[in-house]
């Protein structure tokens, strides 16, 4: 679709009813970093799908970013992104939308998950899954010394509530990404669907996770959990 003439794109579709119905909101969740899913926002996803090539130029053209339709595990999602951006640095100050270094541990979990449920028609997630990763993956030591600061046999209850607090409030925030769907409400166990847009999180750190390592000491040396 990207190779269609300028010439016989323009802004006249911002016209069409549908358009006009859903713009708001729908330009409201782009802007906000949201990756628009065909399982969760079906009409969003409609419209981006209708229109594409009038809303990536549409978002070249007035706002100097990037619409990207992007494809993981079967399933196109589409989001906003910046022509240049660098996607492998974990401090470039110039991106918007920026992960924490909390964030960012917590996403490489939740990744590694996906990854752990490939074949399962839905990624599911309870607490007790993710404290099983955290004491039995391969990554456990990594994990741990990011989570807890430390490596130990075992860990204390209130450590272990620390944690899973820490959790809650990045799967809130990945929400809003589009990247997982919640499942459970305040002060209920946490439970929530791992979406396929949580792929983003190999794109931003593609470089660094070729050598989970360095990417592991990056953060020990800038995270204080």
């Amino acid at each position: 679709m990207e190779n269609h003439s300028n010439k016989n794109i323009d802004y006249s579709f911002l016209l069409e009813e549908d358009v006009q119905r859903n713009f708001a909101d729908l330009h409201t969740c782009l802007l906000s970093g949201k990756h628009i899913c065909f399982t969760e926002d079906y009409t969003f996803y409609s419209l981006l799908e209708k229109y594409e090539p009038h809303w990536k130029f549409f978002y070249r053209n007035l706002y100097g970013l990037n619409l990207i339709d992007d494809t993981f595990d079967q399933q196109v999602y589409y989001y906003l992104d910046f022509f240049d951006s660098d996607r492998g640095k974990l401090n470039d100050s110039s991106r918007s939308r920026q992960l924490t270094e909390l964030q960012t541990t917590i996403g490489l979990v939740l990744l590694d998950m996906y990854y752990h449920r490939y074949f399962n028609e839905r990624k599911i997630i309870y607490w007790a899954d993710i404290k099983r990763m955290i004491e039995d993956s391969e990554f456990r030591e990594q994990y741990q010394k990011l989570l807890f600061r430390i490596i130990r046999p075992s860990y204390t209850e209130q450590e272990w509530s620390r944690v899973e607090k820490l959790f809650n409030e990045t799967i809130t925030s990945f929400a809003k990404l589009g990247w997982v769907s919640k499942m459970s409400g305040q002060g209920e166990e946490l439970i929530f669907e791992i979406k396929p847009a949580i792929s983003r999180m190999a794109k931003i750190y593609e470089q660094e996770l070729s050598d989970l390592d360095v990417l592991i000491k990056k953060l020990n040396n800038t995270t204080a959990i």
